[in-house]
């Protein structure tokens, strides 16, 4: 009850700040430190409410972001959602440093052969089954009636690699908050990364087959995308190595204030990826992104595995991850698209249902050919629902280059990925405490 009586006191104060005439307060400086701290507030104050109801943290921070964004109370209107977004990039970037931090070799070692197979499964079985029916009902989707039946399956094809997609981000916040430990968690979060990268080679060869076809883009467009995105993908994770070592340098070297330096790093490197892209677009008219998540995943997988200073490394990381992912995923829930979700809930439920049951199908095949353990074998489909950054990453694409059919394509798709970010976490949180790995389960024990 205290919480909420501090919520509703905080907001009370925000709107008598904003409403009280002085000068500087319209300044684009003071308006993004304001809705910065009063989002990071309430989204942590949200977020105990919702752990005392013995749900994930994350989800009230999203609830938060969800509540107080532009589709709802408009406290953060577009603009302040927009103007945040930079922060949001530089806390994905330091979660994709915990990502790599945590895959140990030794780990993926032992459960490579799980975790491989729960890839090939899952993406087998998600994308030929939410292709296949957006095939057959293509009839009853108002936008893909009447289209070419080689554009209808290229549409289908780009719904299928968007369900495959998971939320590397989500399943790391979800680790950290119930500090699991043992063979599921590990192995769903090798799952996970690995799978952003087979969704994004997913993608670009369905972008080759799309320009080969001529539908809208042309000539061999895609085959050119192609190329790049598999470029970019090694130079990210070749410059990640590079950094990796630097930071394995300042851990011996300087040792001093580790936590600050590696925020200092989160934001450099999505300076510089975000800078460099423009710089090549503007003086010789190439579209090349170097992608901060790969970089600092690739950074922390070298620091750990080919480093003694692992331990130190997610130390630090673990003193900063509260703001971090309070920050992270308040702006994600004030970005999600509530006006979509409610123009096509009855799709992007269907899809959400779709989805989860090819899930589930392929992780019981896995665990099958594996012989996984019989208290695990039934999670699996728990922990693969979250959907996020590389997603909406994927819609924007779509809905840029074929806004013909990508825009009511992302309308759809937004709304799918807002019901499973919701839904997902819980989920999750839910197949830790059952697999017994959480910390307070192992203290029980």
């Amino acid at each position: 009850m205290k919480r909420i009586l501090i919520l509703v006191a905080l907001v009370g104060l925000r709107e008598l700040l904003v409403r009280v005439s002085f000068d500087g307060i319209a300044s684009s400086e003071v308006r993004i430190a304001l809705n910065f701290g009063f989002l990071l507030l309430c989204a942590y104050l949200v977020g105990e409410i919702f752990a005392q109801w013995r749900l994930p943290k994350i989800t009230g921070y999203i609830a938060a972001g969800l509540c107080f964004g532009p589709y709802a109370t408009g406290y953060l209107g577009f603009g302040g959602v927009r103007e945040l977004k930079f922060i949001d990039d530089v806390a994905l970037t330091l979660i994709a440093l915990a990502a790599g931090g945590e895959l140990r070799i030794a780990t993926l070692r032992y459960r490579l052969i799980s975790i491989l197979n729960l890839v090939f499964w899952i993406t087998l079985i998600v994308f030929t089954g939410v292709c296949g029916s957006f095939i057959l009902a293509s009839g009853a989707i108002p936008f893909m009636q009447g289209l070419e039946q080689s554009k209808v399956i290229m549409i289908a094809a780009a719904f299928g690699v968007l369900c495959v997609a998971r939320s590397p981000s989500s399943t790391i916040a979800v680790i950290s908050e119930c500090k699991a430990r043992g063979t599921y968690s590990e192995t769903v979060l090798g799952v996970t990364v690995i799978m952003d990268v087979v969704v994004i080679v997913l993608f670009s060869i369905i972008l080759s087959i799309y320009g080969r076809f001529d539908i809208a883009a042309g000539g061999d467009a895609g085959s050119i995308i192609s190329i790049g995105l598999i470029g970019e993908i090694l130079l990210s994770f070749g410059a990640g190595g590079i950094l990796g070592w630097l930071v394995v340098l300042y851990i011996r070297r300087v040792k001093a204030d580790l936590v600050i330096f590696l925020v200092g790093l989160a934001f450099l490197v999505t300076k510089f990826s975000h800078g460099l892209a423009s710089f090549l677009e503007l003086h010789y008219g190439t579209i090349f992104h170097l992608e901060p998540m790969l970089i600092c995943m690739a950074a922390g997988f070298v620091i750990q595995n080919l480093s003694e200073e692992g331990g130190r490394f997610l130390e630090a990381l673990d003193r900063s991850s509260l703001p971090v992912y309070v920050t992270f995923f308040a702006i994600t829930g004030a970005s999600l698209d509530l006006d979509a979700l409610w123009t096509s809930w009855h799709i992007a439920l269907g899809l959400v249902i779709v989805r989860i049951s090819l899930i589930a199908g392929g992780t019981r095949i896995s665990s099958i050919i594996t012989k996984e353990e019989k208290r695990i074998r039934n999670l699996y489909g728990l922990g693969f629902i979250t959907q996020a950054g590389v997603s909406l990453g994927l819609v924007q694409v779509v809905a840029a280059r074929y806004p013909e059919w990508g825009i009511p394509f992302a309308t759809i798709a937004v709304a799918a990925i807002t019901i499973n970010q919701i839904i997902g976490p819980i989920a999750f949180k839910t197949a830790l405490v059952k697999s017994g790995e959480t910390a307070l389960k192992r203290r029980k024990d």
